[in-house]
């Protein structure tokens, strides 16, 4: 089992429904992607439409001009979804989710926050709790000598939880021309959805990402059998009760 990727005194507040907090994430990172074991692109079409790729990714281009600004701060942001399966269902145990942000704007990024203003609130337990671990993808990230490790944190204390990235609080940006690959993996008690990102420098701009989210009717976690499936092993005397963490 995967260790806890946040103060151990903040993840036993959320586990066991203590007041709101802001809990720092451990950067836990790997050399290669496939360090984090063998995984295919995990198609979404039931859950989530319109994604790219295999069902599986979203791909944003963001510009600062679109929110009134001088259009210096622009990039792409990309979600891409895996797992040790293809397909949602019962024999789905692991789901990383890989973000990729590349700055290609004349301004550096100073921060960036997930679930601002979003109808999908981020789960703040499937970020924070075991066995989620987080962290970069070295050999992906950007090569340049100075790119900084931002400090990462979920904040619950806010209407909606974020999930914040602040390369100013580590000193640094993310410049021109720099790439942050960072992997999120957990098991298949999950719910993936859109959110809002807004990426900050002087001025802002705005993005959608994919992310793990409160399950919802519309969005219940994905490794779970199908209901069909679930009628014939209720038959069978072989369906259990599958429950997500406290």
């Amino acid at each position: 089992m995967k260790t806890v990727t946040a103060a151990v005194a903040c993840a036993m507040a959320l586990a066991t429904g203590a007041q709101a907090s802001i809990s720092n994430v451990t950067d836990t990172p790997v050399n290669d992607f496939s360090d984090l074991g063998s995984f295919s692109p995990l198609n979404l079409s039931g859950s989530v439409a319109g994604l790219g790729g295999a069902n599986n990714t979203l791909t944003f281009n963001f510009n600062s001009a679109l929110n009134g600004g001088s259009g210096f701060v622009s990039g792409t942001l990309t979600s891409e979804v895996f797992g040790n399966v293809g397909t949602p269902g019962g024999a789905l145990t692991d789901v990383v989710i890989r973000y990729t942000l590349a700055n290609t704007g004349f301004d550096g990024i100073d921060s960036f926050d997930f679930g601002v203003n979003t109808n999908n609130n981020i789960n703040a337990d499937d970020l924070l709790l075991a066995p989620t671990t987080q962290g970069r993808v070295l050999n992906e990230s950007s090569s340049l000598a100075d790119l900084a490790t931002p400090n990462v944190f979920v904040d619950s204390t806010t209407t909606n939880t974020l999930w914040t990235f602040d390369f100013e609080a580590a000193a640094s940006q993310l410049e021109n021309g720099e790439t942050l690959v960072w992997y999120v993996k957990s098991n298949g008690a999950v719910s993936i959805d859109r959110v809002d990102v807004t990426i900050k420098n002087a001025e802002d701009a705005e993005a959608v990402a994919l992310a793990f989210v409160n399950p919802t009717n519309e969005q219940p976690d994905l490794g779970v059998p199908a209901p069909g499936a679930i009628a014939l092993l209720g038959a069978a005397g072989l369906v259990g009760v599958r429950r997500r963490r406290a």
